[in-house]
């Protein structure tokens, strides 16, 4: 369109007008209305931002609103400016933001971007401007606000921390176990407690932890308290490194041979009774002569035989009492199975074992004799003719009737009998004696009368050659007359 007429019955149309400098066509002229010219935006209200468009032609700036957290902007994702109280503009971003993000800090400056968040100054990681140091980077260490490669002593360098600081100082019940350096914290630990079973050998420092060291054999921790000695433990024991509480007794059917709690104690065989807490050889614990381990247990106490005559049980037996009978050829003579079996001499048999009585109720009975005087035979009876009186021993011809007398009865178990009155035997071993001869014969005298050995003795009358003074007589002889006239004898 070149022109515009805007009244009817013209005949010549009217120039189309041109906008002047800081305006804009805001309607374009039609062909009975005039170009309409507008003035361009050149500022817009708080919080809004003027479009960088061209003021020509048909266009013109327009106001677009900024970010919410924007006081001033010049687009929608960059602020100017940001509200007085509580915000921070982030430069890295052009955000108003109301804590500064790590590692920048908000400017307190008038003079160059106040309220701007400003990078913290290296080695700074954190700061609260820039002279003051919050926080420090790795390898850094803070110190009076200030970070820095090394800490003066008596500080070190905590490297999580990333700070300067005063080591810890160790607790009572703590002890330095490593000293603090440039780069280190010192190190505590906890003062050990000794365990129960051990003792405290070396008391802790400030730079050392308590030694402990196990009781040793044979001593207990009795109180379980390693501040007191451990405590020896007596006859009887036997206690192992690190024990505590009670002394261990030996128990029942061991003994602590060499009295050593530090040594172990030893089990005794079978024929002893050995009671718990025992100290002394096994051979102190044997059952006693007369007892036995009858059920071969040496944690149960010996049984008494005493109840069964006819036994000799030593110290040490095992078993049952009959095990232990007299052997054959003695006797139990006091019935009592803790003394010894008593050997009985000739004139005894005891052929058995586990026989009981004193000797003299095993004589060979009367009529018998013990021929080998060995009491492991049977007696042998002797035959008639004889008397053997209990408990003989020997030949049966030792105790055959002595002349005189005779086996009345032919049993040589009754005592031999004299020859009665005008009988005799002169022969030993016999069963009957032989009547006396009553006289002498014709011109004979009874020169030894009958006695139970001899039978009576006649002798003949003597002749005299001077004469007979007395004749002979039945129990004399003749008496003579002597040569001078006197009388004798003829004997």
């Amino acid at each position: 369109v070149t022109g515009y007429q805007d009244e009817a019955g013209q005949s010549a149309c009217k120039a189309i007008s041109n906008c002047s400098a800081g305006q804009y066509t805001a309607a374009a002229p039609t062909t009975t209305s005039d170009a309409i010219c507008a003035q361009c935006t050149t500022s817009c209200a708080a919080k809004y931002y003027l479009t960088s468009a061209a003021c020509s032609g048909t266009s013109t700036p327009t106001c677009q609103p900024c970010d919410s957290s924007c006081a001033t902007c010049s687009s929608s994702t960059s602020c100017l400016t940001c509200p007085v109280t509580g915000h921070n503009l982030d430069i890295n971003r052009r955000f108003c933001v109301n804590t500064c993000p790590a590692g920048q800090y908000t400017n307190q400056s008038n003079v160059l971007l106040p309220g701007a968040c400003l990078y913290c100054v290296p080695p700074c990681e954190t700061c609260i401007n820039a002279a003051v140091c919050r926080s420090c980077v790795s390898g850094t260490f803070l110190t009076a606000n200030r970070c820095n490669a090394t800490c003066a002593l008596p500080y070190y360098g905590n490297s999580t921390a990333r700070a300067c600081q005063l080591p810890r100082t160790c607790a009572a019940s703590q002890y330095e176990a490593a000293p603090p350096s440039t780069t280190t914290d010192r190190e505590c630990a906890a003062i050990r407690a000794c365990d129960p079973g051990s003792f405290s050998s070396a008391e802790p420092t400030a730079t050392s932890d308590r030694m402990c060291s196990a009781c040793p054999s044979g001593t207990t921790d009795h109180d379980s308290n390693s501040t007191t000695a451990c405590m020896p433990c007596g006859p009887g024991n036997y206690t192992t490194a690190g024990s505590a509480g009670p002394c261990t007794v030996c128990p029942v059917g061991f003994t602590d041979a060499d009295k050593n709690a530090s040594t172990a104690c030893i089990p005794c065989p079978i024929g002893s009774y050995v009671p718990p807490a025992s100290y002394g050889t096994c051979t102190a614990f044997l059952c006693a002569a007369g007892t036995s381990d009858a059920d071969n247990d040496v944690s149960t106490p010996c049984s008494s035989c005493g109840h069964h005559p006819g036994l000799n049980v030593p110290p040490g037996a095992h078993g049952a009492c009959s095990a232990y009978p007299c052997p054959a050829n003695t006797t139990d003579a006091d019935s009592d199975a803790a003394t010894p079996c008593t050997l009985c001499g000739p004139g005894t048999t005891l052929t058995t074992a586990g026989l009981a009585g004193p000797c003299s109720s095993h004589l060979c009975p009367s009529g018998t004799v013990d021929l080998d005087g060995i009491p492991l035979s049977d007696c042998v009876v002797c035959p008639e003719g004889a008397y053997a009186p209990q408990g003989s021993s020997g030949s049966c011809s030792l105790y055959a009737c002595a002349p005189g007398t005779i086996d009345a009865d032919r049993s040589s178990a009754t005592e031999c009998v004299a020859c009665v009155s005008a009988s005799y035997q002169p022969l030993s071993g016999q069963t009957v004696c032989t009547t006396c001869h009553s006289t002498c014969g014709l011109s004979q005298f009874v020169a030894a009368a009958c006695s139970p050995t001899m039978d009576t003795q006649c002798q003949n009358c003597s002749a005299c050659s001077a004469g007979i003074a007395v004749n002979c007589t039945a129990i004399a002889d003749t008496v003579c007359v002597a040569a001078s006239g006197t009388a004798s004898s003829s004997t």
